[in-house]
């Protein structure tokens, strides 16, 4: 049984100035781990052991993946954990009072639907275009990184455009979606317009990829080669001048597949059968150590 009380005080509000509210969560219930560890003189790690959650008990999911115990026993081993005694203000290093402490982290793997489009011209650059935005977080570079290893061409070569709502659909910057949002459909959007200029190049009678098979061609600093014989290669420049095009384009989108979904209100029992089966948990788990050093006279 959870309960709580609310008392009126002069002082600010105990709580996040903005997202997300992980954070100032974590820290209450790890708190409160630490607490109980000591009244029950259990060792912090030992205690959410003894607890370990096997499924997402919030939602009855299985995990994706969960390597949580691994991060206990390797974060313990390169910290020194052993070192530690339990015992309040044992430690000491001359006036040093010396603590140790852990706690758990975990963060849930959003993921939003999204659109982009991804366009080259004939000069060889790229352009793509999503309807997100950069907080400063590095969004920009990202789906620039995306763009150039999924076409194969240098990053110098790829301009990403954000920040208008003309753009295809993505979602807000918020619970650290973006990236995989918008990440995945810069990817699938490069991807299709890759296919595409590859299809050019290995339908045309003249080009060195005829008949290739999409699935043999490879690509490299804005080229497109056959990996059973390198020496059979075009780049992206010759097959839109062999085509005529100035720009080619394709534009795709993703989204959450069965495995994140929750069944429709008033879907038929075989599909929330099917979705409830496939449906994961997903996370980022970890483990922090911290060793903290107090002067005994200043504080």
């Amino acid at each position: 049984e959870v309960g709580h009380r609310l008392v009126r005080l002069n002082t600010g509000s105990p709580t996040y100035m903005r997202a997300p509210g992980e954070s100032s969560g974590s820290f209450g219930l790890e708190t409160a781990m630490d607490e109980l560890a000591v009244a029950t003189a259990i060792d912090p790690i030992e205690l959410r052991l003894r607890n370990y959650a096997e499924i997402d008990e919030s939602s009855g999911h299985r995990w994706s993946s969960k390597s949580l115990r691994e991060c206990y026993a390797r974060g313990a081993e390169l910290f020194g954990w052993s070192r530690r005694d339990p015992r309040p203000r044992s430690m000491r290093e001359g006036r040093w009072a010396i603590g140790m402490g852990m706690a758990t982290a975990a963060y849930p793997a959003n993921f939003r639907p999204a659109s982009a489009k991804a366009l080259m011209y004939a000069d060889g650059h790229i352009e793509i275009r999503c309807g997100t935005q950069d907080l400063g977080t590095g969004t920009y570079t990202i789906l620039t990184q995306i763009a150039a290893e999924e076409l194969k061409v240098d990053p110098s070569k790829v301009r990403v455009m954000l920040g208008d709502s003309r753009l295809p659909n993505a979602p807000t910057s918020g619970g650290s979606c973006s990236a995989t949002s918008a990440g995945s459909a810069v990817q699938a959007a490069a991807r299709a317009l890759r296919m595409r200029v590859t299809q050019y190049a290995s339908g045309d009678e003249a080009s060195p990829l005829w008949n290739v098979k999409a699935s043999d061609i490879d690509g490299r600093d804005g080229w497109l080669f056959s990996k059973q014989d390198p020496s059979k290669a075009v780049a992206y420049t010759e097959i839109l001048a062999r085509y005529g095009k100035s720009v080619v384009e394709q534009e795709a989108g993703a989204k959450p597949g069965i495995e994140r979904e929750t069944p429709a209100e008033g879907g038929s029992e075989g599909a929330e059968k099917k979705s409830s089966d496939s449906a994961r948990s997903m996370h980022g788990f970890g483990a922090q150590f911290c060793e903290l050093r107090v002067d005994a006279d200043l504080g």
